[in-house]
């Protein structure tokens, strides 16, 4: 039988230099002044709030096009933004939604816990005339985050990179919602996977 020890530590030695710096990297910049010639490849990305040590780490993403998809995130388009989508939640239940607006029916159709679907929150949007309120208030959190973006073209490495990542900065994910733990099925779904993302 083969013994896998030296790739092993291979590629957890390269992962752990890639992890390190992304997380460890000072910010390029705002994510409102964000420059295409520095992120018009593929990689991986964080965002922060806040910069020094005060820093937090908000979200971890991957794109084929690093600048496109930060682009996407600061139109506030809950349908093309998965982060923008949270956000949006998050104002909505804020606002007096509740907290089904914060979890998406698409995670929960088979616990019946009554999330709300993208249609569902844009109406509600709509219904109460939040729409311009909600946007402008998203697209100014997310203009004011910082970013480090770390490039990298073989996307099974970019998802690597993007789930060690997410559990080490422990971020925000789209399996995160307030009422996580008390969805039994769904613990019970991601720990045989030893991760909850």
């Amino acid at each position: 039988m083969k013994n896998y020890d030296k790739e092993i530590n291979k590629i957890c030695e390269e992962m752990g230099e890639a992890i390190a710096e992304l997380l460890n990297k000072n910010a390029e910049s705002k994510v409102k002044d964000i420059k295409k010639d520095c992120t018009d490849s593929g990689g991986v990305y964080v965002l922060w709030e806040n910069e020094g040590n005060d820093r937090k780490a908000i979200y971890v993403g991957r794109a084929k096009n690093v600048y496109n998809r930060i682009k996407n995130h600061l139109s506030a388009n809950i349908r093309i933004s998965s982060f923008a989508s949270h956000l949006t939640r998050e104002k909505v239940a804020e606002k007096g939604g509740g907290d089904e607006y914060m979890v998406s029916s698409f995670y929960n159709k088979n616990t019946k816990s009554g999330g709300k679907t993208k249609r569902e929150v844009e109406s509600y949007i709509e219904k109460n005339k939040l729409k311009t309120e909600i946007k402008e208030e998203v697209k100014k959190r997310v203009g004011e985050m910082y970013f480090t973006c770390l490039k990298e073209e073989d996307r099974l490495q970019q998802a690597l990179l993007e789930i060690f990542c997410m559990r080490i900065a422990d971020t925000i994910t789209k399996e995160e919602d307030p009422r996580a733990n008390r969805n039994k099925e769904k613990k019970f779904r991601y720990a045989k996977y030893n991760f909850s993302y």
